[in-house]
């Protein structure tokens, strides 16, 4: 009863701040706290700098993107600023499954680190995920939310679907990533086609689209412009090795201006830390993980125990009370909005 009453008082006051379909005050709990350790190098970019293991001699297809990348000095200081939230994730979630750091800049290639990244092909997100491929690892859209855009679903999508052509390419990394681009299927009817002909089967000697050509050398340059940045006339932004956002379970649907209230974000940073979202409001199928940055979780958490408090606080308030409020201009109650309503309630007696 107390759930629903506070709940009930949310929405009287005209937005439905939570929205909670089993009548219930939840909606904190930490999901997870999986944070990969991935050595004492203090600054991510460092970090992909000494660990690369995709090993390619530099050629004139790998040097014209260096050379383009070396005349644009701002590209990678204005990367760097955009992967600052999402580059600690894509990491952790690449090296827990074995897979090559270089596989970390993937995204700047296909995104350039934007999650609203929309290509004309219909792929969207970090990792530029089209409709089937996304369905194929599990990826799904609705009214609510679209996971392609979510910046810890899509990117284990793409290290699992990376992984697994990987290992249809026999351990080829560089097959494997042109794969990524253009398909297996493509790639797999150069190789025999080469075979055919007696002619060599590495990536650089099939016959592949255009884009693709230019794909893997592209992100083999970025490791490389990476290891000696200011050799290339590129400065990048230190990102600390150390999680920017921490995954929270919401087991209520939540409006996005309580949200915003509650950890004093605007609603556009919350967007930005969760891309997914297509709405005012977190989806209704429950639970739903929402990213926040480390630094606000205590004060969200904090606010929703006051919440929880409250609601302890009015268990025999009287509903006819409630109904009877005349609130104004439909607006978020502010806790100490709500525990001044809630007071009131309390010594309320039906006339």
């Amino acid at each position: 009863m107390k759930f629903a009453l506070l709940s009930l008082v949310l929405l009287l006051s005209g937005c439905q701040s939570f929205i909670d379909n089993n009548q219930k005050l939840t909606g904190f709990s930490p999901k997870f706290n999986d944070s990969y350790q991935n050595s004492n190098e203090s600054d991510l970019w460092r970090l992909i700098a000494s660990q690369q293991e995709i090993r390619s001699d530099v050629n004139p297809r790998i040097q014209e993107h260096i050379d383009w990348i070396e005349q644009h000095p701002e590209y990678l200081s204005i990367i760097s600023k955009r992967a600052e939230p999402y580059l600690y994730v894509v990491v952790s979630e690449v090296q827990k499954q074995g897979l090559p750091i270089e596989i970390a800049l993937l995204p700047i290639v296909e995104s350039d680190y934007y999650p609203f990244s929309y290509s004309h092909g219909t792929a969207v997100g970090l990792w530029q995920f089209i409709p089937s491929t996304g369905k194929m690892y599990g990826l799904e859209e609705n009214w609510w939310h679209e996971d392609r855009r979510d910046i810890l679903v899509s990117t284990r999508a793409a290290v699992k679907y990376l992984k697994d052509l990987n290992e249809m390419f026999n351990g080829d990394w560089l097959m494997a990533i042109a794969a990524y681009n253009s398909g297996p299927g493509r790639v797999q009817k150069a190789i025999n086609a080469n075979i055919e002909l007696n002619l060599k089967t590495d990536f650089w000697s099939i016959n592949l689209p255009k884009e693709t050509e230019k794909y893997v050398p592209k992100l083999l340059a970025l490791g490389a412009v990476i290891k000696d940045p200011e050799r290339y006339n590129q400065k990048l932004f230190v990102i600390e090795n150390k999680p920017f956002l921490k995954a929270i379970e919401l087991n209520s649907q939540f409006d996005l201006a309580l949200i915003s209230q509650w950890t004093g974000l605007t609603i556009d940073q919350i967007y930005t830390f969760n891309p997914g979202l297509k709405r005012w409001a977190t989806p209704v199928s429950l639970p739903y993980t929402i990213l926040l940055p480390e630094d606000v979780v205590n004060r969200f958490e904090e606010n929703l125990s006051k919440a929880f408090e409250l609601a302890e606080e009015v268990e025999n308030i009287s509903l006819q009370y409630i109904t009877s409020l005349k609130l104004g201009k439909p607006k978020i109650l502010s806790l100490k909005e709500m525990k001044k309503v809630l007071s009131k309630a309390k010594n309320y007696k039906k006339g």
